[in-house]
């Protein structure tokens, strides 16, 4: 219902709050149990390491989605400079999850949930950690929607409005956002198997934004800029550099979506 960034922030800085709460007690609890060094694999299967790079890329393409927050800040060049917010942010988030990630596996092994909230006892000061962390995504959803919403919200209520030009704004606007908040509530709940599709998704789209896009928007942004300010050789390492990162991310999505709709094959297989 708030739609002002100043209000909006407030919420972000507390479901972090409520975010490190729950990762607080979820690692401490990973940490004092006793360690499965010696039933651990040495290293992944091919297809579990692409749905790892799935994995990875849906994480950090969220940051796409933040980065026309640096207009609303108060001073924009310190978003993306060297110690700015965002590669801040993103160096601590890996960090931490990564963390995470390690000490969960090393302490539950193959026993390890699709979430690792469920490898967690479920009572006395255990119980908290679905409670903060319902609470974060709650108080977060707000940071996450509000580039999305932004852009969309001002063609769709020109053409609300001129088929519905009674219909109070206040209504327009508060029901279109309430709509989307609902339908990624509902996504959430009734899509089976996160596990396999978050990957999916992130090796598709997020390889896509990641590793083919950027280069082949340079190409064409500045392929005439090229032609007189750089020699031959210059003009061909550039586009050899861009069509190898375009070949790596073109690799990465076949084999993604074989793995993971393999997965997804097998999971739906299991369940019959």
């Amino acid at each position: 219902m708030f739609t002002e960034m100043r209000v909006i922030s407030v919420f972000a800085v507390i479901s972090s709050i409520f975010f490190l709460l729950g990762t607080c007690v979820i690692m401490q609890y990973a940490i004092r149990q006793p360690t499965k060094w010696a039933s651990l694999p040495v290293s992944g299967t091919f297809a579990g390491t692409i749905m790892f790079i799935g994995i990875s890329m849906y994480s950090f393409e969220g940051q796409t989605m933040i980065l026309p927050v640096e207009n609303k800040l108060e001073t924009p060049d310190d978003f993306l400079n060297n110690m700015g917010v965002l590669p801040t942010t993103m160096i601590l988030c890996t960090v931490f999850m990564t963390a995470i990630g390690f000490y969960g596996y090393t302490a539950f092994g193959d026993d390890i949930a699709p979430a690792i909230t469920m490898n967690v006892p479920r009572d006395g000061l255990y119980s908290t950690v679905n409670v903060f962390l319902m609470l974060q995504s709650m108080l977060g959803h707000s940071i996450a929607m509000y580039v999305i919403l932004d852009m969309f919200f001002n063609g769709f209520r020109r053409k609300f409005t001129v088929r519905f030009p009674n219909c109070p704004k206040f209504i327009v606007d508060k029901g279109f956002r309430i709509f989307w908040v609902l339908i990624t509530y509902l996504m959430a709940v009734s899509v089976p198997h996160l596990e396999i599709m978050i990957p999916l998704v992130g090796v598709s789209s997020g390889t896509l934004c990641a590793l083919v896009y950027p280069p082949l928007f340079e190409m064409i942004t500045f392929w005439s800029d090229w032609k007189v300010l750089l020699s031959l050789k210059k003009r061909i390492l550039k586009i050899s550099i861009n069509i190898f990162v375009m070949g790596i991310g073109f690799f990465a999505i076949g084999a993604g979506l074989y793995a993971n709709i393999t997965a997804i094959y097998q999971q739906l297989y299991k369940t019959v």
